[in-house]
């Protein structure tokens, strides 16, 4: 059964929307894999990559690569509205976050992946035209296509939020809820308050706040315990950078450096 929301757009039942976003996937997947074959063609010799052709073929490997991560937000998004059913909080937000989301990435799979402001990778550079209007043809892509990312789903998503309407945010585990709780109450006490002025002034961040960043343990979120940091997943840093990106793009970006030169 489908469900109208204040704002006067028509959702499907979430059972409905569920189905269609597991039929798109799989159709997306097997665009996926298609394009690899593709790009596989163009740089693997006997099973192996050249380097050369890599390096001639770069713009190849990073579409690829853009494909692959769409496909792979598709499903993360889907597993995600498919546990909020499970709780009950599967709500006329989520919902529309969902639907809209389908209909942007599948449509850019199909039309154009922005890989950058001027870069965008067109299914016919890869060979993959016949691929991209089969994937257009599947009968759950084309309704998303068509009715996800549409202006009365985008108005009503706006409508929701403004209205003070609810998005989940839990991930379902109960250390990175806490996690995700604590920075939010440290950028907005810590780091909202003066982050326009840090930014009129192109100033730093105050030393003050790092140093009550790192107290935090923002240095070594995902930092192996034996030296020195929490040992915690990929998913807590991308919480923890989130939260303090609320506050300031800044400081969110400050405390994945660290992060980058522990791995190196």
């Amino acid at each position: 059964m489908s469900t109208t929301t204040e704002a006067g757009a028509t959702l499907p039942a979430a059972d409905t929307l569920s189905r269609r976003c597991r039929q798109a996937l799989a159709a997306a997947r097997e665009y996926e894999a298609q394009a690899r074959a593709a790009a596989g063609q163009r740089v693997l010799d006997g099973g192996r990559v050249d380097a050369r052709a890599a390096n001639r073929n770069q713009r190849i490997l990073h579409g690829l690569a853009w494909i692959a991560t769409t496909v792979e937000a598709l499903a993360a998004s889907s597993e995600w509205y498919v546990g909020l059913q499970a709780s009950g909080d599967a709500g006329d937000g989520e919902t529309l976050i969902l639907a809209i989301g389908f209909g942007e990435y599948l449509g850019q799979l199909t039309g154009g992946l922005p890989m950058s402001q001027n870069e965008i990778l067109r299914p016919r550079e890869l060979g993959l035209a016949a691929a991209a209007a089969a994937l257009e043809a599947d009968e759950a892509v084309a309704w998303f296509l068509d009715h996800g990312n549409s202006e009365q789903h985008r108005a009503a998503l706006v409508e929701h939020v403004r209205n003070d309407g609810a998005i989940a945010e839990s991930l379902g585990e109960e250390t990175l809820d806490m996690i995700r709780d604590q920075f939010r109450r440290f950028a907005n006490e810590r780091v909202k308050p003066g982050a326009h002025q840090w930014h009129l002034d192109d100033a730093l961040i105050p030393d003050e706040v790092v140093g009550a960043m790192a107290e935090l343990g923002v240095f070594g979120v995902t930092i192996d315990s034996e030296y020195g940091g929490f040992g915690l997943g990929k998913l807590a840093m991308c919480v923890v950078s989130e939260e303090l990106s609320r506050g300031w793009i800044a400081a969110g970006s400050l405390g994945t450096r660290s992060e980058i030169a522990g791995e190196l």
